[in-house]
């Protein structure tokens, strides 16, 4: 017997052992669909007030904290879409978590930009410079007398791309700046006529009359640009560098504001760069790390004193508009004896602007919160980070979040269970999220939350109970994951080059027993992925599709997926090498957001 038929057979066992988890995820769904899916029944506000009357108990007070540190790109739209939950506007608060490192930085930034400046002036008096224009590039301006316009600009760039990036945009405006502004003849009409050209080569999927007006903005932009004094120009570009892609804190205040006449309870508050990070905390003489526990606990400072429960979401989170409401209810049940909500997460939403390895992350992350988070719940109390509501006089009793853990998340359902006896609850009430969409950012943050689980693991007494199911459900099962994952994609490329003529293979490789075999033992995974595809698709985000693609392509994309399943597991079993190592990792790196 040859080595690639040996290969052969232990890919076959890897095969068999890959379909029975298969086979799991069904048996999962039963149960899932049986005690919580199929029992979910429509709640309105009519009959959450008939109840809360029926037991002489108020509607409670819900907070939610939203974490918030360089989340510019999606804070408003989450924001939006957290005022559109069914639930009395006068009994639930948002809390906006943003730090003042990243105004810090901002302005140093700034600072560095107009330094640069200085070095332009002799050439900006004769000409607006390609440097000049690459910074105008970067500006949004607002509380100045062309905000409203240079904001309008920036909407209209946004709105007729698949994903703004500044990058893309500083391309399109210099080459429009190059062929014009060094001209001597500056009209409207060769400003307008010029703009059409290259924005219809820039945005070739747009109509006539969008180029037309797409157009005329860049010819008002551009005219205001090339009329500009020095000092003037000077001036001006310390009132744009305020608003240069604008910090989490100022989006924020400025929705407040702009929502609060309306009966909204929006509070925004900024981490001080010295804040302690435990709860209720202390300021200290040096600057702290960044943690989103450090955050957490800053924002339980401010929560309303009717508070009764606490919600979490991410800052690009999409809640339900009913979740407070199924949340309400089930306090009303059980009141003090609540015990920690845990909805499922979708983190597909913007699928159509991930790559591979993130669309089947995503994808199994989506059928495990659906399916594996109630079997999970039955044994650990394991607690995410969003879509995630507890008792505020629970989170007192623990002392609220661990600054210092990578999964703050996982330690708080640890410790609400050892110390206060809380167990987790599935709430059948979804939410969806992004996933990063490369694999270096999928990679990140995966590892993040490996690493996070480990060192959760190590505050158990070794081979109690929690840390046995921590351990079967963690590096046990990422190990197991991890090498069959290489196997089966080991064998699919041998397949495939043996199919080709490209490498020889024994007789076993060419029969058709094998052919039958490697058929048969595929299909469940790809008939897996088409159904995962086709579970989720509608929380996909339509914006991010791509025009003019076939019908089918990312069905078709899925399908030859099983060459790179074995890098799903990759960051985890990483963080096992790291941890026996005895290397730490305790540096967070902001996860990547696609803009919405």
């Amino acid at each position: 017997m040859g080595i690639d038929e040996c290969f052969f057979y232990i890919a076959v066992f890897f095969y068999a052992l890959l379909f029975l988890l298969f086979i799991r995820f069904f048996i999962w769904k039963r149960y899932a669909f049986k005690h919580y899916w199929s029992k979910k029944e429509s709640i309105s506000l009519n009959y959450l007030n008939y109840v809360a009357k029926h037991k002489e108990l108020p509607l409670p007070f819900i907070s939610i904290l939203i974490p918030a540190k360089d989340e510019a790109q999606v804070i408003e739209s989450t924001l939006q879409n957290i005022l559109k939950l069914d639930y009395p506007r006068d009994s639930f608060e948002v809390i906006v978590i943003t730090d003042e490192k990243e105004e810090i930085k901002q302005r140093e930034t700034f600072k560095n930009l107009l330094e640069e400046l200085t070095h332009y002036e002799k050439k900006l008096k004769k000409d607006l410079s390609h440097e000049a224009v690459v910074l105008l590039s970067l500006i949004n301006l607002n509380n100045t007398q062309n905000g409203e316009f240079y904001y309008k600009v920036y909407q209209e760039i946004n709105r007729y791309t698949e994903e703004f990036k500044a990058e893309e945009t500083l391309n399109k405006i210099d080459t429009i700046a190059r062929s014009i502004l060094k001209r001597s003849f500056y009209s409207k009409r060769s400003l307008y006529l010029e703009g059409i050209f290259v924005i219809r080569n820039a945005f070739p999927f747009l109509k006539g009359n969008e180029i037309s007006h797409l157009s005329e903005i860049y010819a008002e932009y551009l005219n205001i640009l090339k009329n500009l004094e020095l000092d003037s120009f000077k001036e001006l570009s310390i009132d744009l560098l305020d608003f240069l892609l604008p910090s989490t804190k100022s989006i924020s205040i400025k929705f407040a504001n702009k929502y609060s006449a309306s009966g909204y309870n929006i509070k925004v508050c900024d981490v001080p760069i010295n804040f302690s990070g435990e709860f209720p905390g202390c300021f200290l003489n040096c600057e702290v790390k960044s943690t989103k526990g450090r955050a957490l606990n800053y924002g339980l400072k401010f929560i309303n004193g009717e508070s009764r429960i606490i919600g979490f979401y991410d800052a690009e989170s999409r809640p339900s508009k009913e979740v407070l409401l199924y949340v309400a209810e089930r306090y009303l049940e059980e009141e003090e004896n609540m015990p920690i909500l845990q909805g499922p997460l979708f983190q597909v939403r913007n699928f159509y602007n991930m790559g591979l390895i993130s669309r089947l992350g995503g994808l199994f992350k989506a059928i495990s919160h659906d399916w594996y988070l109630p079997i999970i719940f039955k044994t650990i109390p394991f607690a995410g980070g969003t879509n995630l509501f507890v008792l505020k006089e629970t989170l007192h009793k623990i002392s609220g979040f661990d600054p210092a853990s990578l999964t703050e998340d996982l330690d708080l359902g640890i410790r609400s269970y050892l110390i206060c006896g809380k167990g987790v609850e599935f709430l059948p009430v979804i939410s969806t999220e992004q996933t990063p969409p490369l694999l270096k950012g999928y990679f990140n943050q995966r590892l993040r939350w490996a690493y996070g689980h480990l060192d959760v693991m190590s505050k158990l007494k070794k081979w109690s109970r929690l840390y046995f199911e921590l351990f079967i459900k963690g590096p046990l099962e990422w190990i197991i994951y991890q090498f069959s994952g290489f196997i089966v994609a080991s064998m699919n490329v041998i397949f495939i080059l043996s199919k080709l003529n490209i490498i020889s293979t024994t007789t076993v490789m060419h029969s058709n027993y094998f052919n039958l075999a490697f058929t048969l033992l595929n299909i469940p995974y790809l008939l897996f992925s088409i159904y995962c595809y086709n579970r989720y698709e509608f929380t996909f985000d339509k914006n991010f599709k791509p025009l003019n693609e076939l019908p089918g392509f990312e069905i078709f994309k899925l399908m030859i997926s099983s060459l790179f399943v074995f890098l799903l597991p990759l960051p985890y079993t990483w963080a096992v090498v790291l941890k026996l190592s005895g290397r730490k990792l305790n540096k967070w790196v902001k996860t990547e957001r696609s803009t919405e």
